[in-house]
């Protein structure tokens, strides 16, 4: 049963994400966040703030020497069980501009081709 579970939120997503060795970030400008896992859809992120589902907001992640930018919205929120005081907060981005998409699908292809990403 455990099994088609998993297998059931994998296939909801249209895109992979990847662990990541927490890539700084920043969301509306001024809230910091590191990135726990990334795909070409979202994100899992860990903040020091509880964002409510559905909440619409910001995004700007450092990936090396570019910057990807995209409008994201909430989709997941729920505290850290190992870090108090910090959420985990699952994104998904949406009306991505084509050249930050470009950016991202870049940084993953890299990022595997060396192992860094998971």
């Amino acid at each position: 049963m455990l099994l088609a579970t998993a297998m059931q939120a994998h296939e909801r997503r249209r895109y992979p994400r990847y662990d990541v060795s927490r890539l700084p970030g920043v969301v509306d400008g001024y809230r910091l966040f590191e990135t726990l896992k990334l795909g070409l859809g979202g994100a899992l992120i860990l903040l020091q703030a509880e964002l409510a589902l559905e909440q619409r907001l910001q995004v700007s992640l450092e990936l090396g020497d570019v910057v990807f930018r995209s409008a994201a919205y909430v989709v997941f929120v729920g505290p850290d069980l190992d870090a108090p005081g910090l959420f985990r907060v699952g994104l998904a981005f949406t009306d991505t501009a084509a050249e930050d998409r470009d950016r991202l699908q870049r940084f993953i292809d890299r990022s595997l081709a060396s192992g860094e990403l998971r």
